[in-house]
């Protein structure tokens, strides 16, 4: 008889905790923390043909990010399918260790031809962290519990990532070596993670063939849920004009604002401390205030601050005045953003049929990636070619139109829907 070896709640609980922070720290460090200012370094401002383009520095570092997203949007399906057929296990394990062997790559090679092609490889190492992680904590959970479980969920990801972007600012700027600092930093990172993955001893809540035969033929013959599907296209133009921001601010904040890297890493710091906060917390919340009005309010709150941005150019202050005075809206859009999050993917999560969970969620992560794939790869050209407030007024503008197509009723599904694939508690 096979041993059971499915971790108790609480242990469960840690290692997915430890998995998806640690890998989200390196990914934050490496990919938005260091990659901006270790390309930008690296690579004259013109003359670097790529592939027959000739494109200035800064757009680099958007064709890195791109690439990374690109992959994981193309892996994500493929990833979440392993995750439904095989258990969670196998999928996480091989993609830490295929991230952790691109690093060097993406870090010490003066070729941006093999820089691109490792943060690709890199994205597809990426690609089932996602799909196990969520399948592994929400197996056998209630509907009431969505807002919550996606809110401890998207605290891990979102500490590590912002404390990641944080860490790399931070460290770059005191060294004043991109390179050496990228070299060894981020690795360490993923070590971690894939020690909490490579526990001894225990699967990741289920075995490999979970479920009756007949129960998961039946759930593997049916389709996307339609409200999922029209949902999917809010998620899409959400995370674009998300995209769109990611590489400008950087840019803005050090080249118009005037703040150097240590400042924009405190930016990161006070936007992103209260929402890593408060995800739990607002998750909770959510449940009862209803997520269709959390995502609404939340969109609301946050369009017209994206859209007030780079205008703060124009209060003559110097850095540390003009970063006091961002402060209140930092703290708003942290808030809001705790609230986004968590509301916004237990809607989603409440139309998916549990055995269905490792590939419709990777469905809907994959439209995540290819958003901001395409986010990442026009932001810079509206910072550069067009205007530097391009971009943050079209996502502002996005934001603030998306909020009154969901209040009008539309893509963003009713709420008297959510428990229809409600399930029962586990035993701790």
């Amino acid at each position: 008889m096979e041993q059971d070896v499915t971790p108790s709640r609480k242990t469960l609980f840690l290692r997915l905790s430890i998995v998806l922070f640690f890998s989200e720290l390196a990914h934050g460090m490496l990919l938005y923390g260091i990659i901006p200012d270790l390309v930008t370094k690296r690579f004259p401002e013109h003359g670097l043909k790529l592939f027959g383009i000739l494109p200035v520095k800064e757009e680099v570092a958007g064709l890195c990010l791109a690439a990374y997203t690109l992959a994981e949007l193309l892996a994500k399906l493929a990833a979440g399918h392993w995750v439904d057929r095989r258990g969670p296990d196998a999928p996480l394990r091989t993609g830490l260790i295929v991230s952790l062997i691109t690093v060097p790559l993406i870090l010490l090679s003066r070729v941006p031809e093999v820089m691109l092609l490792a943060a690709f490889v890199h994205g597809i190492g990426a690609s089932p962290v996602w799909p196990a992680v969520i399948t592994s904590w929400t197996r056998g959970r209630s509907a009431q519990e969505r807002g919550e479980i996606m809110g401890q969920i998207l605290t891990g990801w979102m500490a590590g990532l912002g404390l990641g972007v944080i860490m790399g600012k931070f460290l770059v700027a005191l060294t004043g070596r991109a390179e050496l600092v990228a070299t060894f930093a981020p690795v360490g990172m993923w070590v971690v993670a894939l020690g909490a993955a490579l526990w001894t001893g225990e699967r990741l809540g289920y075995p490999a063939h979970h479920g009756s035969d007949e129960e998961q033929e039946a759930n593997r013959g049916k389709g996307i849920p339609p409200e999922l599907r029209v949902m999917g296209i809010g998620l899409f133009v959400q995370n674009l004009a998300f995209g769109l921001l990611i590489l400008p601010f950087n840019f803005l904040a050090e080249q118009h604002l005037g703040l150097n890297p240590a400042q924009v890493g405190l930016v990161f710091l006070l936007g992103g401390v209260p929402a890593v906060a408060l995800l739990s917390l607002m998750g909770k919340l959510t449940d009862r205030w209803g997520q269709r009005h959390s995502v609404i309010g939340a969109l609301l709150v946050v369009a017209p601050l994206i859209v007030a941005g780079p205008f703060l150019k124009y209060i003559p202050v110097n850095p540390w005045v003009l970063l006091a005075l961002m402060v209140p809206g930092l703290l708003v859009a942290g808030v809001a953003y705790a609230v986004l999050l968590p509301a916004w993917h237990a809607l989603a999560l409440g139309r998916i049929p549990e055995l269905q969970r490792g590939r419709s969620l990777a469905l809907l992560m994959s439209l995540e990636m290819a958003a901001l794939a395409v986010g990442h790869a026009l932001g810079t050209p509206l910072y550069t070619k067009i205007s530097f407030a391009a971009p943050f007024v079209i996502a502002g503008v996005t934001f603030g139109v998306l909020a009154l197509i969901y209040s009008l009723g539309y893509v963003l599904p009713r709420e008297s829907h959510e428990d229809v694939h409600g399930e029962p508690h586990l035993a701790t």
